[in-house]
């Protein structure tokens, strides 16, 4: 509580012991506490009965004769990990705020540890994504030490699980860090040849990826706004069963199927090179990838809407 300094009109000065009438305002300010360390010492004490000398333990996460606690160690690997800030920085923040030493050496192990405890946490999330009938992968490309690495992801509406490896393909996918392999229901992805190899899940194209893709190759050729036309309705229908009726389905494979035979006649053919391999440029990959998926019948909006 501020008191008045004096009274205008006696003089009278008040030395903010005296008791206030009111509060007449209020006013707040927000702020954070002044950095400090906390130290917390652990002792064994010792206790003797019946002729023998008793001690008692440790808690179980205190190993070391001196170390960092979890608090500490768990803001180091948020600032890391989901903060991106380098390790030279998080060693400088933690000396100027807090006056200790967590160098650089001391962020890496304990981004270490923290991967190992939460194992048990990949696993649920897993299990997560087995389970659920729709899930997304992709494979969104990172360089790290000038060298292209991927980052292999799937996604569902409540799970993230991904990997990070130097190549992609079939034998990564294939690997014990991705789920593909196991996963048994809907796989929704950008179109990519290697996931057609996964015959457990059924495919579906995404068809954001799909319009942004005909968007691309709309100068290529009428066949781009055909695709279009017979697209869009299905896209829109969101108000019918969730199955495509029969008759319907059929009808939208054989249009679409003469869609893709007029591409294939319209597309540029792939030219050889020295060693005798099909050469493909690079604007005629997309819609060689469209049509073929076209072809096999992947697009699982073709029979089911909530996909």
């Amino acid at each position: 509580v501020h008191h008045a300094i004096s009274c205008p009109c006696c003089n009278n000065k008040f030395s903010g012991a005296e008791p206030v009438t009111s509060i007449d305002q209020k006013r707040q300010v927000f702020d954070i506490l002044k950095p400090h360390m906390e130290v917390t010492e652990h002792q064994l004490g010792m206790i003797i009965c019946c002729g023998q000398t008793l001690y008692g333990a440790f808690p179980e996460k205190v190993s070391q004769p001196v170390q960092y606690g979890s608090r500490i160690k768990s803001l180091s690997v948020l600032l890391n990990n989901d903060n991106k800030l380098p390790l030279q920085k998080i060693e400088q923040l933690m000396r100027n705020l807090w006056g200790c030493f967590f160098n650089e050496s001391t962020v890496v192990n304990t981004n270490a540890g923290m991967y190992d405890s939460l194992q048990v946490v990949e696993q649920e999330i897993r299990a997560n994504i087995l389970a659920t009938k729709l899930a997304y992968f992709s494979e969104p490309g990172m360089r790290l030490s000038k060298h292209l690495h991927w980052f292999h992801s799937v996604f569902t509406a409540m799970s993230t699980d991904l990997f990070v490896h130097n190549r992609r393909g079939k034998d990564i996918l294939r690997s014990e860090d991705f789920v593909l392999k196991s996963y048994i229901k809907h796989a929704l992805y950008n179109y990519r040849k290697t996931y057609l190899n996964f015959l457990n899940s059924t495919h579906a194209l995404c068809s954001a990826y799909l319009f942004r893709e005909l968007n691309n190759l709309a100068e290529n050729g009428q066949w781009v706004g055909r695709l279009n036309s017979l697209l869009h309705p299905l896209a829109l229908r969101t108000d019918t069963p969730d199955i495509l009726p029969e008759k319907v389905k059929q009808i939208f494979l054989k249009e679409s199927e003469q869609i893709c035979k007029v591409a294939n006649a319209e597309e540029a053919q792939p030219t050889q090179n020295k060693r005798k391999k099909p050469k493909i440029r690079k604007d005629t990959i997309c819609s060689t990838g469209l049509t073929n998926i076209f072809m096999h019948g992947f697009l699982s909006f073709f029979t089911r809407y909530s996909v």
